[in-house]
């Protein structure tokens, strides 16, 4: 039944293509037209027509976008930056950047409650290489993207949190049981909750929606082309 709707679309389009004389030219215009036209038809042959919903009604991505702007703001090139810059945490001279509270705030949390955070083995560190290299321009392309509403940032969305989410729970294992455990994991994981809760929403918003910005609407009554003039423009 589906093949012969199909074949019904198709069979006037080429009739008229056929019967009209028209160039191959005209013809391309024509299709064009038909194909990125933003008027999709459905199987039923109801017109609809995609529209990016606004930014102010989509809560879930405004909580998300709030998360990207804390990571980037706060985390990615401040708190984890310090891990980098700061290469021992036994003994260092105070860089540039962070300035010089974040640094002694980090080194304070690492004393009390993150003793890997002082340590800072090679694998700690190439996370937090992922991290500003990796992720701070993701943050950058997500946000424009998540409050434009672009389809595209889907995918890059997928990837990123499995990634974040795959970094933390080595992080949390390491806390919880590794060689420098933390004294107080239970604190450690609170800390930490938001970048495993935080993927997850992320895949989930993402993984089922091909096209998670927009909703389908009935489009505006249009008049139809009255000439060959209006139907090429539209292909142009």
């Amino acid at each position: 039944m589906r093949r012969d709707r199909c074949a019904r679309f198709r069979n006037p389009l080429s009739s008229l293509l056929r019967n009209t004389g028209w160039q191959s030219r005209d013809a391309r215009r024509i299709l064009a037209a038909v194909y990125w036209g933003r008027i999709l038809t459905s199987v039923t042959g109801a017109a609809v027509e995609n529209k990016t919903i606004p930014f102010k009604d989509r809560p879930l991505d405004i909580a998300i976008v709030a998360f990207f702007l804390i990571n980037l703001l706060f985390i990615t090139y401040v708190i984890d930056l310090e891990q980098l810059v700061v290469p021992y945490a036994t003994h260092f001279t105070y860089p540039i950047w962070p300035p010089r509270p974040i640094v002694d705030l980090v080194q304070s949390y690492g004393h009390m409650y993150d003793h890997d955070l002082l340590v800072r083995p090679v694998w700690w560190k190439m996370t937090i290489w992922i991290d500003n290299l990796l992720f701070g321009p993701f943050y950058i392309i997500a946000i424009y993207a998540y409050i434009k509403g672009k389809n595209w940032i889907r995918m890059p969305s997928v990837i990123y949190a499995s990634m974040l989410l795959t970094n933390v729970i080595i992080i949390l294992g390491e806390e919880a049981a590794g060689q420098y455990a933390s004294p107080n994991f239970p604190l450690v994981l609170l800390s930490n909750a938001a970048w495993l809760v935080f993927p997850l929403i992320i895949i989930g918003r993402m993984w089922g929606a091909p096209s998670p910005f927009t909703r389908a609407v009935a489009p505006a009554r249009a008049q139809a082309p009255s000439s060959m003039e209006e139907i090429t423009e539209a292909g142009q």
